[in-house]
């Protein structure tokens, strides 16, 4: 008898497989920019950083910035006559701390997140306690649950709550699907990939396949419209290849900012030079896991 992994694998082979053929061009630099999180998470940001961050974002009409609290309200006032959305990190890279190093509780968590919409965030990335999860200690899953439901009544309906799931850190694709699936139900608008901090690398196909692919069952299911970002490990050769690969689950029609990102800024460079010359970026080495 197949076993539920080999399953997931047989399923997302042929996606994965199709979508590695897929080169940089104009196209795919094009919605790869407007679909950007332009992100600076290294926590030595100065206030001249922050305003080459957002300044980057104007000009190339970027989905949104990826910053830690404490420069949002700087983000929210150079960007107040943009459409272009401000992005913060909660409980970020574990999901059992808070960004400062304390202990992240339900309370915690959702007196941050109120703080930080109040300052003028429009978008939360929050980090769903992923080793906690894989434990399988009792409870895990209702803690877990209960954080991202705590967090997304923070958001309310107006701020998007993306969780990270840290792809990464899962061996088994069944748990990736598993802890996406949660994730879901319990009320993310987006899924996203990686924290781009964890010690075993960001993103790859097979973990991006598996997620779009729990995305489209449970959007299909709740009659909603959930996304999903790509995080981590992304660079000028690979990014067209997470573009096809979920063009080929998701559908064409998901490839704008409301339902599709990538958290990086290493990227950004390649796609400029794509957009003003159609060079294609020179292979590299692959990206660290600290790629934000």
């Amino acid at each position: 008898m197949v076993n539920a992994e080999t399953k997931l694998h047989n399923a997302i082979d042929p996606y994965v497989t199709k979508a590695k053929t897929a080169q940089p061009d104009m196209r795919s630099a094009q919605i790869a920019i407007n679909c950007l999180d332009l992100t600076s998470l290294t926590g030595a940001e100065t206030d001249k950083d922050i305003d080459n961050l957002c300044t980057k974002a104007i000009a190339d009409n970027a989905a949104a910035v990826c910053l830690y609290p404490e420069h949002i309200q700087q983000a929210a006032n150079i960007l107040k006559d943009t459409d272009i959305a401000i992005a913060t990190v909660i409980n970020f890279p574990t999901g059992w701390q808070r960004n400062n190093g304390d202990i992240a509780t339900i309370d915690t968590t959702r007196a941050d997140i109120l703080e930080a919409v109040d300052n003028g965030a429009t978008e939360i990335d929050i980090v769903a306690d992923f080793e906690k999860f894989k434990s399988m200690e009792n409870g895990a899953e209702a803690d877990i649950r209960d954080m991202i439901q705590a967090a997304k009544e923070a958001c309310g309906e107006s701020v998007k709550l993306k969780v990270i799931v840290e792809s990464a850190a899962f061996g088994q694709l069944e748990e990736l699907q598993h802890i996406t699936e949660l994730a879901l139900e319990s009320g993310a608008d987006f899924v996203k990939t990686s924290t781009g901090k964890h010690e075993d690398g960001g993103a790859d196909l097979e973990s991006v396949a598996v997620m779009a692919l729990t995305v489209k069952k449970h959007n299909e299911l709740s009659a909603k419209s959930c996304g999903l970002k790509i995080s981590g490990g992304v660079n000028g050769r690979n990014y067209p290849q997470f573009i096809a690969l979920t063009q080929g689950i998701l559908a064409t029609e998901v490839l704008n900012k409301e339902h599709f990102r990538f958290g990086a800024s290493g990227v950004y460079a390649d796609l400029k030079a794509i957009l003003n010359t159609g060079v294609k970026p020179a292979p590299r080495r692959a990206a660290t896991a600290h790629s934000y």
